[in-house]
């Protein structure tokens, strides 16, 4: 797997469905956090094109990080939607790069949008979606 584009570091494994993604790399530098991956073989379809599955994941993966990091810590959250377009298919070995926005935050909610880009500046799709405060629970294992 190659380097991270530069700005890039590796985000540490946190035993969460996130890490099914990985490696999966932040920008070391934001707001905006962008976070990106290298297209990978487990990334793509049976058409040879990164899933959208992955897309939106790494969309609200992306997202959800700019939120944490605009909270006090202990805050919990939940995607209550997320819509995405697909505009163009990402390919294997390619640079992958959510890039989100916080439009708006309330004392409940969060709106926000991102772009997906593809080798830095070809656009694959565009997002947008509400996450909600809630509270923190502990699940049992």
């Amino acid at each position: 797997m190659p380097s991270p584009p530069p700005g890039f570091g590796a985000r540490a494994p946190d035993d969460s469905f996130n890490d099914t993604m990985g490696p999966v790399y932040a920008s070391e530098s934001g707001p905006p956090w962008r976070l990106g991956l290298w297209a990978a073989p487990k990334h793509q379809n049976p058409h040879g094109l990164v899933d959208g599955g992955l897309i939106m994941a790494l969309t609200d993966h992306a997202i959800g990080f700019n939120i944490f990091r605009s909270v006090d810590g202990g805050t919990s959250f939940v995607t209550v939607s997320l819509n995405v377009d697909f505009i163009a298919g990402g390919r294997l070995g390619e640079w992958i790069e959510a890039v989100p926005e916080i439009v708006r935050k309330t004392r409940t909610l969060v709106f926000a949008r991102a772009q997906i880009l593809a080798e830095g500046d070809r656009l694959i799709a565009t997002a947008s979606g509400v996450w909600k405060f809630v509270e923190t629970r502990k699940v049992a294992r």
